[in-house]
């Protein structure tokens, strides 16, 4: 996946650190993280968390597409970190029966793929450890960005369909998701949101309520 990557770098690059950053803005640093990454894609973000801020006990990288992380590159990861490290396949479906808790769960670039949104927050949700959060980032299909994603509609064989960042909120309303961040954002022609969830009762307990 040499080719994948590479013809990616730049918007890998640029979309990674911005995780990266909300991570270390949002997480405490003291903790050991055990951390999901749903949409990993090649691995490519494992050199990025091995430079940040960031401790970890576990991280699971994990991809529908077992193309995308080769034998070669799952060795390399094990050796970047001293953590327990994972790999799965699972798509955003399959997390619906899933017992194990997280402290972060990052889904990038992945949620204008998933079929069913409402199942795919609530299974975020469910994957969320008590004082757990989760970093979704994505295409916010707003303004000039329509014509775009409509474009990128016809010519992928994947059924992608993005959302902007206010469907989204109305969505995560419905689940036991609580907003921390909500923050849209450009890069060259791609308009971009990140938004940080936590659980509800999380956030009440915070703000005294019950």
């Amino acid at each position: 996946m040499a080719k994948y990557d590479e013809f990616w770098a730049a918007y890998l690059e640029k979309t990674h650190q911005n995780v990266i950053d909300t991570l270390e803005q949002n997480i405490d640093k003291k903790c050991n993280i055990k951390l999901l990454d749903l949409s990993a894609g090649t691995g490519i973000l494992h050199k990025k968390l091995a430079k940040s801020d960031l401790s970890f006990s576990t991280i699971i990288f994990n991809d529908p597409d077992t193309s995308m992380l080769s034998n070669s590159k799952k060795e390399e990861i094990r050796q970047t970190f001293d953590c327990k490290i994972g790999f799965s396949h699972k798509t955003i479906e399959e997390y619906e029966d899933d017992q194990t808790s997280y402290d972060a769960v990052l889904s990038i670039s992945a949620y204008h793929l998933y079929s069913d949104k409402d199942q795919a927050l609530t299974n975020i949700h469910s994957l969320l450890a008590d004082n757990g959060l989760a970093i979704v980032l994505d295409w916010n299909n707003e303004s000039w960005f329509k014509p775009l994603h409509w474009i990128i509609k016809q010519s992928d064989d994947k059924p992608v369909q993005a959302e902007s960042i206010t469907q989204v909120e109305q969505r995560v309303a419905k689940t036991g998701l609580q907003p921390r961040l909500c923050k849209r954002w450009r890069w060259y022609w791609w308009n971009l949101y990140t938004i940080v969830l936590e659980n509800n009762y999380v956030q009440e307990q915070k703000t005294g309520k019950t």
